[in-house]
């Protein structure tokens, strides 16, 4: 189940996901329906049957299965992106480690004297 609170109430947490122009509307229909994904599809689909043609021509089943996996290899390479992609924590500590594992200088080491 989705956990509305993450939807909702978290602006600074939705600031840094991509959004869509009719969000809004869509959460509060997801809200509408106890969170319930396939309740607010059913209600989407239904709505369609009634107020469109979207189900008249043969490949409208077809049309549809394609935009629901189309939408989840998306998720799932957002997904995948994002667990690939470090943290910035985790990032800075990974630039330290590589930093102190290469040697360093020595200063007082003697370097031969240029030729003439």
């Amino acid at each position: 189940m989705v956990d509305l609170e993450e939807i909702v109430d978290e602006p600074a947490a939705a600031a840094q996901q991509i959004t869509g122009p009719y969000d809004t509307e869509l959460g509060d229909l997801l809200i509408a329906h106890e969170g319930s994904t396939s309740a607010l599809m059913s209600t989407v689909l239904d709505f369609l049957a009634r107020r469109s043609n979207v189900f008249k021509d043969e490949g409208a089943e077809k049309r549809l299965l394609d935009a629901v996996r189309s939408a989840a290899r998306k998720s799932r390479e957002e997904a995948a992106a994002k667990r690939s992609k470090p943290e910035p924590r985790q990032q800075h500590n990974q630039q330290h480690q590589e930093a102190a594992a290469q040697p360093t200088p020595n200063p007082t080491a003697s370097t031969p004297a240029p030729s003439q």
